[in-house]
């Protein structure tokens, strides 16, 4: 059977890509916080820090520096020491620092989500010329050449979605309790 032979032959090569597989599981496991959670991210900074939308997504993509990966650190440090004038938050508004970061891992997790895995593969040059290039089962397991996995559309989210991503999220709940769970 081609097919079984095909998923047979496709998960022995998947399994040369695992460490591809696991980065990109991992980097969707960043998303700690659902749409709506960032949602409400966003506007606590808008009402309690006093910045607009545009603010909020600058600072997610902001210099690293800005948003610490530790809190130990980011308790330790008193405040930012590069000088700089034009950030809008400091190291010591920790509760700040923790929202960016969270909205932050919140488009990585996103953006694994969303990306693809191309695999492309080829031909190999058959042992012997029999069969006449119609590929049965066993011969479909012997025919792949080389191989190579491409990642494509890594493009980090941008924050200016999340309103779509909410409405999204608002109408599949909806579309679940009034269809799935009338059932």
């Amino acid at each position: 059977d081609i097919l079984a032979s095909f998923i047979e032959t496709f998960s022995s090569i998947l399994g040369e890509y695992a460490y591809l597989l696991d980065a990109l599981l991992r980097a969707q496991r960043l998303d700690m916080i659902d749409v709506v959670g960032a949602s409400h991210a966003v506007d606590e900074l808008i009402n309690t820090e006093h910045m607009t939308f545009k603010d909020v997504e600058a600072l997610c993509f902001a210099d690293a520096k800005l948003v610490v990966d530790d809190d130990a650190q980011c308790e330790n440090s008193q405040s930012r020491s590069d000088g700089s004038d034009n950030s809008i938050i400091s190291t010591s508004n920790l509760n700040t620092i923790r929202i960016i970061r969270s909205l932050r891992r919140f488009l990585l997790g996103r953006t694994a989500m969303d990306c693809s895995i191309l695999f492309a593969f080829t031909q190999a040059i058959p042992s012997a010329p029999d069969g006449g290039g119609i590929f049965t089962g066993e011969k479909l397991m012997h025919s792949v050449g080389q191989h190579a996995a491409t990642v494509v559309d890594l493009g980090l989210k941008e924050l200016s979605k999340l309103p779509k991503w909410v409405e999204l999220d608002s109408a599949i709940v909806e579309h679940y309790v009034n269809k799935v769970m009338a059932q």
